[in-house]
């Protein structure tokens, strides 16, 4: 049975109580090298990991059932579908970072918007969903409502908070949006209203952009919008 360079790395681990103890690298051959600049890309991956720690004797293990073929712990596809899972959280794990560094620099924009959507929540004519979209119905609709897979016509205006205008057609002709294609407060109102319905939205940051910047929208705003959904568009039928 043979083992390349990677497995006596792994080896040389188990062998030594702390890192410390490990000894010096000697290089004599071309091969002395790679072995090094193996190591090291190694040691570049486990900080990239962010883990804690590192189990090196399982690290050893995993080096030797590859090399082995043995799938009795794990298969390849078992190995893949790990690590992408372990890349979600990875990831999850920095946006949740980033989402709370914005929180700090953005703090005052944060509690301003909860502040208004406590204060709002207490007017009688305002209602609130499980997700903590609130709005208030100016015209009640009596056609269809829309599905997620849906295309509709709409007349709407948007605002901040502090009554800042940044967007709106009312002015002009309605405008088409696929209903999975808009922002997760929209999709909700949306999918809540009937062809022909007129009412305003009162958009939680997670609702609307969240952490991010848009335009003038600074990070974790609140949104206003005034919706009026003309109507459904009717789907083709396919041939």
């Amino acid at each position: 049975m043979k083992y390349p360079i990677l497995f006596t790395l792994a080896a040389l681990f188990l062998l030594s109580s702390c890192k410390n103890d490990i000894p010096k690298a000697k290089f004599k051959s071309y091969n002395d090298s790679l072995s090094y600049v193996i190591g090291r890309d190694i040691g570049r991956k486990f900080e990239q990991s962010k883990l804690d720690s590192i189990n090196i004797r399982n690290v050893a293990a995993g080096i030797k059932d590859y090399l082995d073929r043995d799938t009795s712990i794990l298969t390849e596809k078992g190995v893949k579908l790990f690590l992408a899972d372990y890349s979600i959280r990875i990831r999850k794990k920095a946006e949740e970072e980033m989402i709370k560094d914005k929180k700090i620099k953005f703090k005052e924009n944060y509690e301003k918007g909860l502040k208004f959507l406590e204060e709002n929540a207490k007017n009688d004519s305002v209602k609130t969903t499980e997700s903590g979209l609130q709005y208030k119905i100016l015209k009640p609709g009596t056609g269809k409502s829309p599905k997620i897979t849906d295309k509709v016509n709409v007349f709407y205006e948007g605002y901040t908070t502090d009554g800042k205008k940044f967007a709106g057609n009312y002015d002009g002709e309605p405008e088409t949006f696929r209903v999975s294609a808009v922002i997760k407060g929209w999709q909700e109102a949306l999918m809540m209203m009937k062809e022909g319905e007129e009412a305003i939205f009162y958009l939680p940051s997670e609702l609307a952009y969240y952490y991010k910047e848009a335009g003038d929208i600074k990070p974790f705003s609140v949104l206003i919008y005034k919706i009026k959904l003309v109507n459904i568009i009717p789907k083709e039928n396919k041939k």
